[in-house]
C-alpha cells in the first residue's frame, strides 16, 4: 500500500478556498488542466454522495463521499470506480487549515494501492494534484512566494537532519530525510548513482568509515520556483583513532516537493571547495 500527499499554502483566507475545492465547490475549476467535467448523482454534499470525474482521456472516475466536517473545511472521499487510473482501494481526505483571517494551508493526502507500483503513482498523483492547486492558485491570487533567505533557512534545516542522521548511522533514515524518492548522486570515481537504494548504498558504505559529518552552507541560489542550487563544503570525521579529519566540496539541486525541499541530484568530491 502507498501514501501520498501535497500540502501548499495560500493568501486567501480559508473559505474562499473551500468555495473551490470543497465536494461541489471543485465544479468551479472543470474545463481546466485537471478533468473536463463533474456530474454529481443527486443533490447536496451528504455522506454517501457520488460523483463522477471527466478526466482528459478515457473513462470517468467515480468518487464516493465517506466523511464531511465543512465547519472544519474538510471531507473524505473513496473512488469506487478507478476509470483508467492504475490504482485500487484508493481513499483520500482534504483538509483546510486557517492562518488568521488572510491565508490558509491545504493538505490533500491519500492511501492506495498501485496497479503498477505504488511510488510510480504516487509521483503521478502527486504532480496531479499540484496541477489542480496550480489552477486554484491563478484564481486566488497565489501562495507566498518564499525569499531566498527563506529558501536558504529550510535548506539549512534539512542540512542539520542531515548531520544528525548521519551521526545515527542509519543510511535509510537519512536518504528518506534528504532527498526525493528517485535521487542521483555523483560520488567520486563511481558512475552516477540513481535511486533510493543506491542512494543508501553509498551512506552505508560511508558510515562503515566516517562517524560524523558538518555541512557548511557556501552559497544558495533560487530564482523563484521549486527549484535551488547550494554550494557548500563539509568535513567528515574518521572512526579510526587518530585520522584527521577529511574535507568535501559539494553542489546540489534542490527539488521542492510536498514533504519540503528535498536533494534531486547531489554531486561531491574530495577537498577544500577553494
Amino acid at each position: 500500500m502507498g501514501n501520498a500527499q501535497v500540502v501548499r499554502r495560500f493568501n486567501a483566507p480559508a473559505e474562499t478556498l473551500w468555495s473551490y475545492i470543497s465536494w461541489r465547490g471543485m465544479e468551479k475549476l472543470a474545463g481546466g488542466g485537471f478533468f473536463k467535467r463533474i456530474v454529481f448523482e443527486g443533490e447536496g454534499a451528504e455522506v454517501g454522495a457520488t460523483k463522477w470525474i471527466h478526466l482528459a482521456e478515457g473513462p470517468p472516475v467515480r468518487e464516493r463521499l465517506e466523511w464531511i466536517d465543512a465547519a472544519g473545511y474538510g471531507y473524505g472521499y473513496r473512488i469506487v470506480d478507478s476509470g483508467p487510473l492504475p490504482v485500487t482501494d484508493y481513499v483520500g481526505e482534504l483538509r483546510i487549515t486557517p492562518c488568521g483571517p488572510a491565508a490558509c494551508d491545504v493538505v490533500i493526502r491519500n492511501s492506495f494501492v498501485g496497479v503498477t507500483t505504488d511510488d510510480d503513482w504516487g509521483r503521478e498523483w502527486e504532480t496531479m494534484e499540484n496541477g489542480l492547486l496550480d489552477e486554484i492558485e491563478a484564481f486566488v491570487g497565489g501562495a507566498p512566494t518564499p525569499g531566498p533567505e527563506d529558501v536558504a533557512a529550510a535548506i539549512r534545516a534539512a542540512s542539520d537532519q542531515f548531520e544528525a542522521d548521519f551521526r545515527s548511522g542509519d543510511p535509510e533514515r537519512l536518504v528518506a530525510n534528504y532527498y526525493v524518492d528517485d535521487p542521483r548522486i555523483a560520488v567520486p570515481d563511481t558512475p552516477l548513482q540513481k535511486g533510493r537504494d543506491a542512494a543508501i548504498a553509498v551512506f552505508r558504505g560511508l558510515m562503515d568509515g566516517f562517524s560524523a559529518c558538518d555541512l557548511r552552507q557556501v552559497e544558495v541560489s533560487h530564482g523563484g520556483g521549486d527549484i535551488a542550487f547550494e554550494l557548500g563544503e563539509s568535513t567528515v570525521h574518521p572512526k579510526a583513532a587518530g585520522e584527521a579529519p577529511t574535507l568535501v566540496r559539494y553542489t546540489i539541486l534542490w527539488r521542492r516537493t510536498a514533504k519540503g525541499w528535498r536533494v534531486d541530484t547531489d554531486f561531491f568530491a574530495w577537498g577544500a571547495l577553494s
